[in-house]
């Protein structure tokens, strides 16, 4: 009786449908004998005369959870308000599995995200799988045998690179299979850089990546001739292998390779002080990465060119041989500085997560641009989650295909 009370109240705030949001359904099936799967990502994308050029997949569930003002461009007064990265589309497509949810880990300190907030999308909050464990409800479904998913769990450590926090939660999803875990498969691959970018390379979907490679952090004369001989491009993006949020992230000029490696590697002074730099004091990868430079078209705000980086969170399901790919907001991220001043190459083309101008977080995309993401962008996340439900749990490196 009690678990019929749980399920109530789980739905009870619940959506039939997703709204503004473009589904895609593609069936494989070559995965008729993987599991269902949730996956909740988002890209950082280059677009340029109709091509894309993949920067990052993040794990969306790390995003920030806030409200968000857009300003479509060239209106003065118009604006709109909604969770990034769309988290209400995201807890509606939860909901319509008609499962109890849970929300567990860190919970952002804010007013926008709260207790009150989840109970009004059907959504319980655990601060932690201890306290999950002893949830009335999960303990209710555990004890009964399903023939389906018993619930849907959404979690979150704490810090995303604590290695203890994440055994446990390994462990504790072998220990209850009964359940489907958001982005159970996708976190294999969206939080180290080399892993991504050569499953696209596994998908022979290497054409929408700059030209990268993966280097040893061992400053040497050789290094430089390397990355130089194998990276052609006149600028060069240097990143780390785990950061998020644009941390580490550096952009130079071939000529100013040697230099900047010195800083990095060697920890040679910063004497234009650029934050970027400072990342690489405390970080201890053995390995980095260094990427061709992809623009994108130039934009125009406030009469001032910039270089964006389109945003776009999307949902990745797999059911039954077929693969449902939702496409949820996307908008323009632009560079702390404009293309015409006089900042480092860095501040004027890597797009960080910050408020653009007062509160407006970000720069609507026009109506053809979202025309062609919207029909363009599915078959190529479909045939890279094809990729990844096929890798499953399997380490890394692979052997190509």
């Amino acid at each position: 009786m009690f678990l019929l009370y749980c399920i109530l109240f789980f739905n009870f705030f619940s959506c039939n449908a997703i709204q503004n949001v473009t589904q895609t359904t593609i069936v494989n099936n070559q995965l008729s004998t993987t599991p269902t799967d949730i996956s909740f990502l988002s890209a950082d994308i280059k677009i340029s005369k109709n091509e894309f050029k993949f920067c990052e997949i993040e794990d969306a569930v790390y995003n920030a959870i806030r409200k968000a003002q857009f300003k479509p461009t060239g209106q003065k007064d118009t604006s709109h308000f909604f969770y990034l990265p769309d988290w209400q589309s995201f807890f509606s497509f939860l909901q319509s599995f008609n499962v109890p949810i849970w929300y567990v880990g860190y919970k952002p300190n804010n007013k926008n995200f709260n207790d009150k907030t989840l109970v009004h999308t059907g959504i319980k909050y655990c601060k932690n799988l201890q306290e999950l464990n002893k949830d009335y409800c999960f303990k209710c479904l555990i004890s009964q045998k399903q023939s389906t998913y018993g619930g849907i769990i959404i979690y979150r450590e704490v810090k995303q690179s604590n290695h203890r926090d994440s055994l446990t939660y390994h462990q504790f999803k072998l220990h209850y299979p009964q359940f489907l875990y958001v982005n159970n498969i996708a976190r294999n691959f969206v939080t180290n850089k080399e892993i991504l970018y050569s499953l696209f390379n596994y998908a022979t979907l290497e054409h929408f990546l700059p030209t990268f490679g993966v280097y040893s952090k061992k400053y040497s004369t050789t290094l430089i001739h390397q990355i130089l001989r194998e990276i052609a491009s006149e600028y060069l993006i240097i990143k780390p292998l785990n950061a998020i949020k644009s941390d580490g992230i550096i952009m130079i000029s071939r000529n100013n390779l040697d230099q900047t490696l010195k800083q990095i590697l060697l920890h040679h002074t910063n004497k234009q002080y650029i934050p970027s730099f400072d990342y690489w004091t405390n970080n201890h990868d053995n390995s980095f990465i260094v990427m061709e430079y992809a623009p994108s078209t130039t934009l125009t705000y406030k009469n001032k060119y910039f270089d964006p980086t389109l945003r776009i969170s999307f949902i990745l399901y797999h059911t039954d041989n077929k693969i449902i790919i939702y496409l949820l907001r996307c908008f323009w991220r632009i560079p702390p500085q404009d293309l015409a001043s006089s900042s480092s190459l860095t501040e004027q083309h890597i797009s960080t997560p910050r408020i653009v101008d007062e509160s407006l977080s970000g720069i609507f995309v026009d109506l053809k641009d979202i025309i062609f993401i919207n029909e363009a962008l599915p078959p190529i996340l479909a045939q890279l989650y094809a990729s990844m439900l096929k890798l499953g749990n399997i380490p890394y490196p692979w052997k190509l295909p």
